[in-house]
């Protein structure tokens, strides 16, 4: 329920109301989730009187990921999602997917042409459950990928997709 009102999804599910666009999300974020399950991190309560859940999750990519290959897509059943939620959903979502990479190449070679050439890490779809929003999960777990990250001398980038 993170993503339901944001500006780029609410444009890919344009003809969707808020149950089915939810159901949409859902399905999305699982497909994208496996594919990319590399890149996630994610943090779990640690309350010992309940089963572990997951409080606070993101993805971030170190530079060089290679692209998702097309037999990936296939196997993933991603590119099902025409059948699921319409063609103009599917065109909407490849429309928004090139302007983020238009945008993320324009961002590199602006720091290339400073003289800039720190390979960049890509965060993104960061999410906190709301009953732990304000308590400090989320920023302790970015702290820690953050710290990773600085080890290995890239930079990061932070992508809204907004």
């Amino acid at each position: 329920a993170a993503f339901l009102h944001s500006p780029a999804y609410l444009y890919i599910f344009e003809h969707l109301g808020d149950a089915r666009r939810l159901e949409a999300l859902t399905w999305f974020f699982r497909k994208n989730l496996m594919l990319r399950l590399s890149a996630v991190r994610c943090a779990f309560s640690e309350d010992v009187n309940n089963p572990p859940r997951m409080v606070c999750c993101f993805m971030l990519q170190n530079p060089g990921t290679p692209t998702i290959s097309s037999w990936a897509l296939i196997k993933s059943g991603l590119l099902t999602m025409p059948w699921r939620f319409g063609m103009e959903a599917f065109r909407r979502l490849l429309k928004v997917k090139h302007y983020h990479e238009e945008i993320e190449h324009e961002f590199l070679k602006a720091r290339e042409n400073d003289g800039d050439f720190t390979r960049w890490c890509s965060l993104e779809r960061m999410v906190v459950h709301p009953a732990v929003q304000g308590t400090g999960v989320g920023s302790r777990c970015l702290a820690d990928a953050l710290a990773d990250v600085a080890l290995s001398e890239f930079g990061v980038q932070l992508c809204t997709q907004d």
